[in-house]
């Protein structure tokens, strides 16, 4: 019992270390995103283990649709981001190493004027959970598990759907559904996959 503790001990004493470190140094972004992301990996490991890919393709699919009528039909997506602006629900793609969070904040409340310093823009967790959840189904059902085609289809037509994101990212001014990009770029990438499988 007395190691236990020990460790336990240790991972709370180095984990508010890190966190004094990086309010120090006004990067307290970067344990924001380690638990949104710790999050959405939990999320899609445990949709990729329960489902088959066909269910999830379907289910990102209509996400995409969902997304788009959220975002640029309905804005119900700001108002959303803006009631959980606190919680790990979004990942911040920082531009600079430092990103104030109140700012931050507060910006994504009213998503009014530009974005805040060092803040090249937000993503959702969900966003990122559902081409992962892809993936995680794909290890699962494939022969050969992560060394199959479909799997690495998914990563490269998400990475590929990343970069094309970004670009409209810098050339728009107002809030973008990620999933029209990234879902597209997943559900693609898996069927050249499948079809090299």
């Amino acid at each position: 019992h007395l190691v236990g503790y020990t460790l336990i001990a240790a991972v709370s004493v180095g984990m508010f270390g890190i966190w004094k470190l990086t309010r120090r140094l006004e990067a307290r972004w970067m344990i924001h995103n380690v638990v949104a992301v710790s999050l959405g990996i939990t999320v899609a490991a445990a949709i990729g283990v329960a489902l088959s890919p066909r269910v999830v393709v379907v289910f990102a699919a209509l996400l995409l649709v969902w997304d788009i009528v959220a975002v640029w039909k309905s804005g119900w997506m700001d108002g959303l981001v803006g009631a959980m602006k606190m919680l790990p629900v979004y990942v911040i793609l920082p531009s600079a190493w430092r990103v104030d969070l109140d700012e931050l904040h507060e910006w994504l409340e009213q998503q009014e004027g530009p974005k805040p310093p060092g803040v090249f823009g937000v993503i959702g967790v969900g966003d990122l959970a559902v081409p992962a959840a892809l993936s995680a189904s794909a290890v699962v059902a494939f022969p050969g598990g992560v060394r199959s085609p479909a799997v690495w289809g998914v990563v490269g037509g998400v990475v590929v759907s990343m970069l094309v994101l970004r670009g409209s990212m810098e050339r728009s001014e107002s809030s973008m559904p990620a999933l029209p990009w990234v879902n597209s770029g997943a559900i693609g990438g898996f069927v050249v996959g499948t079809i090299l499988s």
